[in-house]
């Protein structure tokens, strides 16, 4: 346990099974609009709607629903509902459900509520209502994009890779009454922060996020009705270049060295019906500030003797300011309404340790490495300076290790105002760093812990994992994985966040794509996504190695793949079959670009920057052999997404099925000998073999024992690529040594995932040796261990044909010397947890699955088997699939509910 601002944290927080549900037959609760809980700003126009069951009754399901959506939550009502009654339809579908509604229509807001019949016939109440409100059409934009002048002085100098300039914008404007609803529309070609009367709009942070600025800038849509005020008002900017200026990968940024501008339109609906409406236009004002200059990763420089005081706010003497210039005006640029997460402050963590390593340096330790900023709060002496330096560890003489940050400087500048001395606090607002390390200069004398507070910083991604068991090395394993997860949710996710050269990095992303999705809700982040790796398709369907593309370089097998990989998670997942039916066109074309480069389905000559397995330890796994089981992967995937979409892709399943069946052939006759020994015998190529299903049975056992023979010459230590590692543990699940997989997972030394952990690390490391001192110690390259993790040591697994969680398997592994585990996984349907411990020779699991859910159950002891004290044939809602014999489990199958089962060992 550990204590971060006050709270106490543990490995997991478990609520007992039994207290979700609240009535016999169903209750309606968690409904979510195209995903998301009251969204505002939509331009979905059909959307798909999802609700959560609760029943406190076994087997219990939905039958048949009534969704109402009315302008006015007074008419919702059957019959009364004027957008949608969809009367009762008999279903059983509760998630991703069509709106069959009239058609929805920009700015429109309209609330709905949703009742469900059970398998009893009987109707639940109506849900609690929810809303959700759609934005403006792209041709509804009247005004342009606005910055400062180009040449204006008192801006930072233009860097070799783009501006770093931040400008203060300000419109006066006057309400001639009060105002009952306003709207902001908001985008940065950069990215922005927005007041009204000196308050801050919305709490998103580096918004609009990361996107190939040239193909599509997103906007965002505010809530700024409270903000208003009858009379005298002022709109207020800053805005810096961002992801658009950063230089990522060397690169410069889509805004080059230009200024970075905004496009803003704020609407106000007044009491007597008129409507006001401010732009962005020439009448804006433009002035340097107190931000000097700023950068996504080497940091922001902030001088309080440059405030504005007063500047966004009415009676402000502005003649000093020039007026704002219109860029790209002769620039058609597509301007779509975010549908990603939000990136916010998320968490405070306090510093545990301040040293002095030197003479005027305090270096302060959170405990934690974290992506964000800090806090400073301090009595600064009037006019000094004082510097703040991230890193993610420390040199033996207690000075910072900055070897790693990837040519990043990380650091922060604070000069405090002249005249004087006081306490001043400052955090800044268009930069992330990678850190649990804060070296401070100029605060004198040894400074309080208080003095700095790390500020997490994320994309919105809420947890729905909790796991936790017997193993305390393992439990900070697991925090570990969630905590890098968290570290590079970052717009798009970030595998080296402490850089950031990587954002959107596709071979990496590809690894932890199912991981990211069973430990957090990360669906608006992965369709976010999906649409920038669909921009980052060239023409010939390769796929850039990033997306948004830092570089058109093939990615190769180890990113490609990432294009067909990262949305099928989003679909198994979630069943987003409207985010997976736009990607399948791409998904398809990249297929055939591989095929058409590998004529007898070996791919040989297939280019790119990631041609075998990133991060792989020693020997190499052949790159023909990568590219080929990732041939085959992707085209199983296409399989498996055409077979759930229904008839209409009967066609698409055949033709790569074919392909798969031809690719699965042509791997096992190029890369597998007679006696199971794969091409380069390292253990990333058997476990994508095996973990892939490429070995054919005749083959399996003796490859089987090929793969135990080659982890035993390693010590057991993981030597695997981040595709390799993330089939590791389950190849040997399949081959029936779970043993040896949970004796993988525990080595001590390195290379291994308890590497890090033995050494203090709280998060994960980029490579499981950290090898040498350029290492990122805070990275998710390897937390494709996590699927396996929930699945043997959790027990919960997901299934690829019942998308969404609509049926899960149930099927621990006893191991690892773990007495005790219990998991929780927050589905679409509701939560999922499992419950397992070792009572002497008894094994005892305890399972809930909500309602329209069902499970099958692998135990993993043999015995006389009770559920509740009862034999298995009298317990209701189950049914035995296949007795316990010899030395295997019984297989049971579960409808909804919550079951007690105990296995006396003989």
């Amino acid at each position: 346990m550990w204590r971060i601002q006050g709270v106490l944290l543990t490995a997991a927080v478990f609520v007992a099974t039994g207290s979700d549900a609240v009535a016999k037959g169903l209750t309606v609760t968690g409904l979510r609009w195209d995903g998301r809980v009251a969204p505002l700003g939509l331009m979905q126009f059909e959307p798909r709607l999802s609700w959560v069951l609760q029943s406190d009754e076994r087997g219990q399901k939905q039958t048949a629903y009534q969704v109402l959506v009315a302008s006015d939550p007074a008419l919702l009502r059957p019959g009364s509902a004027d957008v949608w009654d969809s009367g009762k339809l008999t279903s059983a579908a509760s998630i991703d459900v069509p709106f069959a509604g009239k058609p929805l229509q920009g700015r429109q807001r309209a609330y709905w509520t949703v009742r469900a019949w059970d398998k009893q016939d009987r109707p639940s109440p109506f849900a609690a209502p929810s809303h959700f409100e759609m934005a403006l059409y792209d041709e509804e934009w009247q005004g342009g994009w606005i910055g400062r002048p180009a040449k204006a002085p008192g801006y930072a100098a233009v860097a070799a890779l783009g501006d770093r300039s931040v400008v203060y914008l300000r419109k006066p404007f006057r309400l001639n009454t009060a105002s009952k609803l306003g709207r902001v529309y908001a985008s940065g070609f950069g990215v922005y922060e927005l007041s009204i009367n000196g308050q801050r709009v919305g709490d998103d942070v580096l918004a609009p996020g990361y996107t190939n600025y040239e193909k599509r800038a997103l906007f965002q849509t505010y809530d700024v009705t409270k903000l208003l005020r009858k009379g005298d008002n002022v709109l207020g900017a800053v805005v810096a270049g961002g992801w658009c200026t950063a230089g990522l990968g060397g690169v410069v940024g889509a805004c080059h060295d230009q200024p970075p501008r905004l496009m803003v339109q704020l609407e106000a609906t007044l009491i007597d019906g008129t409507k006001q409406v401010v732009l962005g236009d020439e009448s804006w004002r433009a002035h340097p500030g107190p931000i000097r200059s700023a950068h996504l990763c080497d940091g922001e420089t902030y001088d309080a003797r440059h405030e504005l005081p007063g500047w966004n706010t009415a009676g402000y003497d502005d003649s000093a300011w020039s007026p704002a210039v219109l860029y790209d005006t002769k620039r058609e640029r597509d301007l779509v309404p975010d549908a990603g997460a939000p990136m916010r402050v998320v968490q405070d963590v306090a510093a545990v340790k301040v040293s002095e390593p030197r003479p005027g340096v305090a270096v302060f330790d959170l405990g934690q490495n974290i992506v964000g900023w800090a806090r400073l709060r301090a009595k600064v002496p009037a006019g000094a300076t004082v510097t703040m330096k991230f890193a993610e560890a420390l040199n033996q003489d207690g000075n910072l290790l900055t070897d790693n940050l990837q040519g990043c400087e990380a650091t922060d500048v604070f000069t405090a105002k002249g005249g004087v001395t006081s306490t001043q606090t400052w955090e800044p607002k268009f930069t992330l760093h990678s850190f649990r390390y804060v070296e401070v200069k100029g605060l004198g004398p040894k400074p309080a812990p208080s003095t700095i507070l790390g500020r997490v910083v994320h994309s919105e991604a809420p947890q729905t994992a909790q796991l936790e068991s017997s193993d305390k090395r393992l439990n900070r394993l697991i925090q570990n994985i969630d905590w890098s997860l968290r570290s590079g949710f970052a717009s798009v996710p970030t595998p080296f966040p402490a850089g950031a050269n990587r954002a959107g990095a596709l071979p990496q992303g590809r690894a932890i794509a199912h991981t990211s999705c069973l430990f957090r809700n990360v669906r608006t982040l992965l369709r976010k996504w999906t649409d920038d790796i669909r921009d980052a398709q060239a023409a010939d369907a390769t796929y850039a190695d990033t997306a948004p593309a830092q570089r058109w370089h093939d990615g190769g097998p180890a990113a490609g793949s990432g294009g067909v990989v990262v949305p099928w998670a989003l679909f198994e997942c979630y069943a987003d079959h409207q985010a997976i039916d736009r990607h399948l066109t791409s998904m398809g074309r990249w297929v055939d670009l591989v095929v058409s480069r590998s004529p007898d389905y070996v791919a040989n000559n297939v280019p790119g920057t990631f041609a075998g397995d990133p991060g792989e330890q020693g020997a190499r796994t052949d790159a023909a052999l990568v590219g080929s089981a990732e041939l085959v992967h992707a085209a199983l995937a296409l399989v498996q997404i055409a077979e759930q979409r229904g008839h209409s892709l009967d066609s698409y399943a055949q033709k790569y099925g074919a392909i798969a069946k031809a690719a699965r052939a042509a791997f096992a006759k190029r890369f597998i000998k007679a006696d199971g020994t794969l091409t380069g015998d390292t253990q990333g190529a058997y476990a994508l073999a095996i973990g892939l299903d490429l070995v054919p049975p005749p083959l399996f056992e003796a490859s089987a024992k090929r793969f135990i023979s080659v982890l035993e010459r390693d010590g057991y230590r993981v030597k695997a690529g981040v595709l390799g590692a993330s089939y590791l543990l389950p190849a040997l699940t399949r081959i029936g040594r779970s043993d040896l997989a949970y004796k993988v997972l525990m080595q001590p030394g390195c290379p291994s995932w308890m590497c890090a952990v033995d050494q203090g690390a709280t998060t994960l490391w980029e490579n499981l040796a950290n090898t040498n001192r350029t290492t990122a110690l805070n990275s998710f390259a390897y937390a494709g261990v996590g699927v396996w993790l929930f699945d043997a040591v959790g027990g919960i697994a997901l299934d690829a044909r019942a998308p969404g969680g609509a049926h899960v398997f149930v099927r621990p592994q006893v191991g690892g010397g773990l007495t005790w585990a219990r998991a929780r996984y927050e589905s679409l349907y509701g939560p999922i947890t499992t419950s397992w411990r070792m009572q002497g020779k008894a094994f005892r699991l305890k399972v809930s699955v909500p309602p329209n859910v069902t499970a099958t159950v692998d135990l993993p002891v043999v015995g006389a088997t009770t559920e509740s004290g009862r034999p298995l044939d009298r317990a209701p809602g189950l049914k035995t699939l296949q007795a316990s014999q010899g030395n295997r489990g019984a297989t049971l199958a579960l409808d909804s509910g919550s079951y007690d089962l105990l296995v006396e060992q003989p």
